[in-house]
């Protein structure tokens, strides 16, 4: 078999380069990582920040999410309360129209039969 000596030196050429510019990099030298350092920290620092204060934010929210859950709750305790006031007087006023309808037939009954004596 006849192999190409073209794919090894696919991946040497990668290699090469890799060796070539590692050294030329501007990387950070041992005096110029505090700024960077320092930097990062004050990042850190106001991402801690804003982490309080959204948890603040969080916690208020939670609390006022409470608040109106028990004043709801509360709510629909009075808006049952009065549902079934109502449901009963209007029951009641019902009853009290059906028991007037059997009066007035009654007093009609009671003012034909006193007609009727009249005569």
């Amino acid at each position: 078999m006849n192999r190409s000596p073209i794919p090894a030196v696919r991946y040497l050429i990668p290699l090469a380069l890799i060796v070539v510019t590692l050294p030329a990099c501007d990387l950070i030298g041992m005096g110029d990582s505090e700024p960077v350092a320092i930097e990062v920290a004050q990042q850190a620092d106001q991402l801690s920040d804003q982490a309080d204060l959204m948890d603040a934010t969080a916690t208020r929210a939670a609390t006022k999410a409470q608040q109106l859950k028990e004043a709801y709750d509360v709510l629909q305790k009075e808006a049952d309360e009065a549902k079934a006031a109502w449901e009963a007087m209007d029951k009641q006023a019902k009853d009290l129209k059906i028991q007037a309808g059997e009066l007035k037939k009654r007093a009609d009954t009671l003012s034909k039969q006193a007609a009727a004596m009249s005569k």
